[in-house]
């Protein structure tokens, strides 16, 4: 069932998507994709790209339909990659998540790949409290420190108990942030967004190997394009 509801909302996405942007060849090229469906104890998450972007497992607990972190110490760290290095082409990043609230003044990191203080840029995806809603934040950073970011949620937020899509997709002028099948919002840089390139390793539902800001939740998929 959690794969058939996935399909319907990414083919809803992209249905949406096609009104209201094109998509490049080169960014509908799958660099990775994770779909979380090893159960038991994995200390693996396989990547179906072709492209070997396996991840290291901690803490996770796997249901066959998805990975549950729990808050604490559940990572997923994905060794640095050409492929996952998009440099200035246009590329996308999303995932598919039942995502719980953060605390007060707290977030959760989703997908991450590089911090503010790292050298040749950085993306993620995180899961933000704003006045007691979950909302999604997109922020996609150059390496001369270009950055465009935004935050969104439809209407009674993401922590509703159910599965939601968050998009992010980095153009030469900004990023879109898409979720499910609304409409998408887009942040511009006057100055424009660069290259992306960094050598940390991409992680999911934590913020770093040192830990913090970790995911409560169930990830279901998640991919860099």
């Amino acid at each position: 069932m959690g794969g058939l509801i996935r399909a319907m909302t990414l083919l809803a996405v992209a249905a949406a998507m096609a009104g209201v942007t094109a998509i490049s060849a080169e960014a509908a090229t799958v660099r990775a994709h994770w779909g979380f469906n090893e159960p038991g104890a994995p200390t693996t998450a396989l990547d179906d790209s072709g492209n070997n972007n396996n991840g290291s497992n901690k803490a996770i607990v796997g249901t066959g339909d998805g990975y549950t972190f729990n808050g604490s110490n559940s990572a997923v760290i994905v060794p640095t990659s050409t492929t996952l290095n998009p440099g200035a082409a246009d590329f996308s990043f999303a995932v598919t998540l039942l995502t719980r609230l953060p605390a007060a003044g707290a977030d959760y990191d989703i997908i991450r790949k590089g911090l503010a203080s790292t050298s040749g840029g950085e993306y993620k995806i995180e899961i933000i409290n704003v006045s007691g809603q979950a909302k999604a934040l997109c922020l996609v950073k150059d390496a001369a420190k270009h950055v465009a970011s935004l935050r969104w949620a439809p209407p009674g937020g993401l922590a509703d108990g159910r599965q939601h899509t968050i998009t992010c997709s980095k153009t030469s002028t900004g990023v879109t942030l898409q979720v499910d099948a609304f409409a998408p919002r887009t942040k511009t840089n006057p100055n424009g967004i660069g290259s992306i390139s960094n050598t940390t390793s991409l992680f999911l539902g934590v913020k770093a190997s040192a830990g913090g800001d970790a995911f409560s939740g169930t990830l279901y998929d998640a991919r860099v394009s």
